[in-house]
């Protein structure tokens, strides 16, 4: 495990009565989330949890289970009960390379696996985006499968390989109208 890549780290759950959490991490202007959308997220099921040095947001951690659909993939993904979607992750740029995504990641996982020990994580992260893939790869997390879509002429091939990447996840490859959107 990582140790604590700075001294008084708490790491809280966000609550749609954490004010300043809130605007905290709207300021990040991580995915453009206002604070309107971040309750919007929390009221869908969304989980975040905060990483805070000395009573300062400095990162945070979204996740999924049961049902999601990823506006970016348009298409529902279907979790089992021991699983999660982490949706994304985000450190302040000036704390960035400092291990404090890997800690935070182990950390949060480590204390989930309390609750469910066979819990299975899955995130998907582009495969340029290097800084995100060592990140992941630091805090134990292996590659058991690749989830994307081609566009082409208006017609959009969704695939998702690999047995043990999202099992429950019936839809495996599927086309569909580039433009179409299923409803969240």
């Amino acid at each position: 495990t990582y140790p604590p890549p700075l001294e008084d780290l708490e790491i809280d759950e966000l609550s749609d009565r954490d004010g300043n959490d809130i605007e905290a991490l709207a300021g990040f202007g991580f995915y453009g989330r206002s604070p309107e959308d971040i309750l919007q997220y929390l009221a869908a099921g969304q989980q975040c949890f905060l990483l805070k040095h000395q009573g300062r947001v400095i990162s945070c951690i979204w996740r999924a289970a049961g049902s999601y659909y990823d506006h970016y993939l348009k298409r529902r993904l279907d979790l089992d009960d021991n699983e999660e979607y982490l949706l994304g992750a985000f450190v302040l740029p000036e704390l960035r390379g400092k291990g404090i995504l890997p800690f935070f990641f182990q950390t949060t996982f480590l204390e989930r696996l309390q609750g469910c020990p066979d819990l299975r994580a899955t995130i998907l992260i582009r495969t340029t985006n290097r800084s995100s893939l060592r990140t992941v790869d630091k805090s134990g997390f292996r590659t058991v499968g690749r989830m994307g879509f081609l566009d082409v002429l208006g017609i959009r091939f969704q695939y998702l390989l690999g047995r043990d990447a999202l099992p429950k996840t019936t839809r495996r490859t599927f086309l569909q109208l580039a433009s179409a959107s299923e409803t969240g």
